[in-house]
């Protein structure tokens, strides 16, 4: 038995990595984003950040509140994989639940964690993409406000939890497997061979050219009737991987764009192993 939860930015792959990882019965099938998880974790964080100021009325002291908020968390988990018989391992995401990977890791530390770093002026496209269809509908946001250097500040928010603990835990760097966006749509195959060996789930019904098999019919149903979740489909949901172009901002972004991203974003282009066309300043 597994818990295995997919992170990454809003709009760097998660959404296809995760329903990859649910393309067989020994997990649950390709559901629906786990908010509700992520609100448990977020009242823990407020009490662990709070204790000598509010939690401490409620709790002997933070080992008891750490112990009920685990004791929460597994029971939500334990429920959940009982929902998807015979389903033996659990994939979850949301990318906001990234942010309390190490929260969920002291938590419940037999978790591991898919993470898909993807480059982020790429991801920065995608989220203007986003914001386009927000702007047709009248919904103002980040993503169309037309500020780039906002959007790729967001980008690093995601990322800074997991990417620090890693470099300083070396146990929580164990559990902790990194994905790359660009490789995962050239060469599927092989890195589900090492999401395999890390999860050691077989994933046998895993098919290239249909990763989307096993999505939730309530989900398929969401998908095609929510004006909200239609802001963040794109044509190439429910696609063969490979349809997905790997790389493309130079052709998207203007040279002014560029500068504002990377100027809010160097250290994480450079720690998720990518190359800054710009000089620092």
């Amino acid at each position: 038995m597994s818990y295995i939860f997919v992170g990454g930015s809003q709009r760097s792959g998660t959404t296809l990595m995760q329903a990859a990882l649910c393309s067989s019965e020994e997990t649950n099938p390709h559901i629906g984003e786990s908010s509700y998880l992520r609100a448990l974790l977020d009242a823990y964080r407020l009490g662990s950040k709070n204790f000598d100021d509010d939690a401490i009325f409620h709790f002997k002291d933070e080992a008891a509140m750490d112990d009920y908020q685990s004791f929460v968390i597994r029971e939500f988990l334990e429920r959940m994989l009982a929902l998807y018989t015979p389903a033996t391992s659990l994939v979850l995401k949301e990318p906001h639940l990234t942010m309390f990977f190490p929260e969920l890791w002291k938590l419940i530390p037999e978790s591991k964690f898919v993470m898909v770093k993807r480059d982020p002026r790429d991801i920065v496209v995608s989220m203007m993409r986003v914001g386009e269809k927000m702007a047709q509908r009248g919904q103002r946001h980040l993503f169309n406000s037309g500020n780039v250097g906002g959007m790729a500040k967001s980008i690093t928010k995601f990322y800074a939890p997991t990417y620090n603990l890693c470099k300083t835990n070396p146990d929580f760097k164990k559990s902790c497997h990194w994905v790359c966006y660009e490789e995962f749509i050239e060469k599927p195959e092989d890195v589900m061979d090492g999401i395999r060996a890390f999860t050691g789930l077989k994933l046998k019904s895993f098919a290239p050219q249909n990763p989307y098999a096993r999505v939730h019919p309530h989900k398929q149903k969401v998908d095609n009737t929510s004006d909200r979740v239609k802001n963040w489909l794109t044509p190439l949901n429910n696609q063969a991987i490979g349809r997905q172009k790997a790389q493309g901002f130079e052709e998207k972004l203007t040279k002014d764009q560029i500068v504002a991203v990377e100027k809010n974003c160097r250290d994480l282009i450079v720690a998720l192993g990518y190359t800054p066309l710009t000089k620092a300043k």
